[in-house]
């Protein structure tokens, strides 16, 4: 008996009760000890007996009830998307603070483009 606990990513959810759906097909399976499942994630954390079920076989119960598990990254879309902003924003928001830090006597107008470039990755 080999106890496993993986986290898949599941598409397709859009609303709480998909979320209590894929739970509750995934408790009720054979082989399934636990499984928490949210919605405002995209996430299912499933810990199962590989003896008795396989991931892949996980993955076709989510199919079979119209859901998409989504193949894995090491991220979710979360991260992915905070990390671009952070960096997007670190790239453009920097020469626009070393021009002003460095010449505010001749750039009067440099703390409006900070604002701006601030709000764009907001």
């Amino acid at each position: 008996m080999k106890i496993l606990r993986k986290t898949l990513h599941i598409g397709g959810m859009s609303c709480v009760n998909c979320e209590h759906r894929i739970r509750y097909v995934l408790k009720t399976a054979p082989g399934i000890q636990d499984a928490t499942v949210s919605y405002n994630t995209g996430l299912a954390h499933v810990t199962y007996d590989t003896d008795t079920i396989s991931l892949k076989q996980i993955r076709e119960i989510i199919e079979k009830n119209g859901y998409t598990t989504l193949p894995e990254t090491g991220t979710s879309d979360y991260d992915m998307k905070k990390n671009l902003c952070l960096t997007g924003c670190s790239c453009f928001y920097m020469p626009f603070y070393s021009i002003s830090a460095f010449s505010t006597c001749w750039l009067q107008g440099s703390w409006q483009i900070q604002k701006w470039a601030m709000a764009c990755c907001l």
